[in-house]
C-alpha cells in the first residue's frame, strides 16, 4: 500500500480545504498535517483508497480535533445553494454543479471533528493528470483531501465525486482519478455515500451568503430588483420591531 521508504508531501489542491469553501480544514502548518499524517500511519491506520493511486491514513485520537468541519445535518425545510462553477482548489478544471451549502442563521460551522482523516495520492498518479508537486517517483505520496466527520463515516465517498470519477476516470480537465472498483464495488460505495451524505450540506460562511445573494440580485430584472428590495426593507423594520434596543 505505502512502499517502505515513502516521502510525504502536501498538494497545493489541499489548500482548498478550508471551511469557507465548505470543506474540512486543517488547523495547523504543512508541517503539521504531515506530522499528523506520520502519526496515523506508524499506528497502522492506511488502507487503500477508492480511486488508483489512493491511499486513507486515519488520524489518532490526538490529531482528530485538530480539524474542523463544515457539514451538518439537515432538518426539513432547509434552502440549500448550487452553483456550477469549478471547485475552488482547481478554478482551471471544468464546471461542475457544486454539492451545495445549506442557509442557516450565523456564519461558518466551526465543529470540531470527532474523526478526521486525509486521503494520499501517489505522484506517478497525479502526474498522469499534471497536478504532481513531487517527483513523479513510486514512493512520493501528496496529501490532496482532508475529510472530518462528526462520527466515523465508514468507507465513504461522496457519490457526485465517485460518480464523476467514473464518467471522466483520469482527467486533468475535469479533476478526475480513474476509480479502482469492480462494479460491485462500485454500487456498494454509491449507497454507503448517498446513506451518509443524503441529509448532510456544508454550511455556508457569511461570505459565501454574501456573495450568493449579489449574484441573485445581478440575474433578476429591475421589476424583481425593486420587490426584493421592498420586502428587504419591510424585513428590517419587522426585525427592529422584534430586537429589543440596547443602552
Amino acid at each position: 500500500m505505502l512502499p517502505k521508504n515513502f516521502t510525504v508531501g502536501v498538494n497545493s489542491f489541499a489548500g482548498g480545504y478550508k471551511l469557507q469553501n465548505g470543506r474540512s480544514q486543517f488547523n495547523g502548518s504543512n508541517e503539521e498535517l504531515i506530522q499528523c499524517i506520520h502519526r496515523g500511519i506508524l499506528a497502522g491506520n492506511v488502507e487503500k483508497g477508492v480511486t488508483e493511486g489512493s491511499v486513507i491514513v486515519t488520524f489518532v485520537s490526538e490529531d482528530v480535533s485538530k480539524v474542523l468541519t463544515p457539514y451538518v445535518t439537515l432538518a426539513q425545510g432547509d434552502i440549500i445553494i448550487q452553483e456550477f462553477s469549478p471547485r475552488c482548489s482547481n478554478p482551471s478544471e471544468s464546471p461542475r454543479k457544486s454539492a451545495g451549502r445549506v442557509i442557516k442563521n450565523g456564519g461558518v460551522a466551526t465543529t470540531v471533528s470527532k474523526f478526521s482523516r486525509a486521503i494520499l495520492y501517489s505522484s506517478t498518479q497525479l502526474a498522469k493528470e499534471g497536478a504532481n508537486e513531487l517527483s513523479d517517483l513510486p514512493e512520493n505520496f501528496e496529501v490532496c483531501v482532508i475529510e472530518g466527520y462528526e462520527e466515523n463515516p465508514g468507507d465513504v465517498i461522496h457519490p457526485d465525486t465517485l460518480l464523476h470519477n467514473l464518467c471522466f476516470g483520469t482527467s486533468e480537465e475535469h479533476g478526475t482519478t480513474e476509480v479502482a472498483l469492480s462494479r460491485d464495488e462500485v454500487e456498494v460505495a454509491l449507497q454507503r455515500g448517498f446513506t451518509h451524505y443524503r441529509d448532510k450540506c456544508a454550511l455556508a460562511s457569511t461570505k459565501f451568503k454574501q456573495t450568493t445573494i449579489q449574484k441573485i440580485f445581478n440575474t433578476l430584472g429591475n421589476t424583481d430588483r425593486e420587490n426584493l428590495l421592498v420586502l428587504l426593507s419591510q424585513a428590517h423594520e419587522t426585525s427592529k420591531t422584534l430586537i429589543p434596543a440596547t443602552t
